[in-house]
């Protein structure tokens, strides 16, 4: 019988597998609820463009900052044509906590943040923890941009901004300062 002279090796390539798969080009389907028990799934979100704005417990303060650097990109009614959906990554708090939790997000209807008990959309998508975690969709639900940071720097901010004027049939800023 052979023995493994390099148990190491494994697990690097364990290691390396799970960070290799391959991530969906498209929204997945899910099916989260907000801080309000409002349920939304995928389709609540098809038909227009979505941007998703996945947080953590340590990157949430940052989520606002990104929303302000993409209004200055894009102006103000960039916001009327998107979705745009603030989701709180909440892994492993036990059931009996979650109410407590909830109460501590906005209590405002119109400031709705999808809470993601089981991480569903975290893992489909490659999640950076403690960072603000962007993803563009289309109104078709395909992904066209994904960008992470904590504080929004100039070439994410940009990035995330062309691919949402894009989602909108818009010429991406980039391409419109080249001309």
């Amino acid at each position: 019988m052979a023995t493994l002279r390099r148990p190491w090796l494994i697990v690097l390539l364990l290691a390396l597998a799970s960070h290799l798969r391959a991530q969906p080009a498209s929204l997945i389907h899910f099916e989260l609820q907000d801080q309000f028990d409002h349920r939304y799934s995928d389709a609540s979100f098809r038909g227009k463009p979505l941007l998703l704005i996945i947080c953590d417990r340590s990157s949430g303060r940052f989520g606002p900052a990104w929303g302000r650097a993409l209004d200055a990109h894009l102006g103000s009614n960039w916001r009327a044509r998107t979705s745009v959906v603030p989701v709180a990554q909440m892994p492993g708090l036990p059931r009996f906590l979650r109410g407590f939790a909830k109460g501590r997000f906005p209590h405002q209807s119109d400031q709705a943040v999808l809470l993601d008990w089981d991480n569903v959309l975290s893992k489909a998508y490659g999640f950076h923890p403690g960072n603000c975690n962007l993803f563009v969709f289309d109104a078709a639900g395909r992904l066209l941009q994904r960008a992470y940071g904590r504080e929004p720097d100039a070439a994410h901010t940009q990035q995330v901004a062309d691919a949402i004027l894009n989602s909108l049939g818009a010429t991406p800023t980039s391409q419109a300062s080249a001309k």
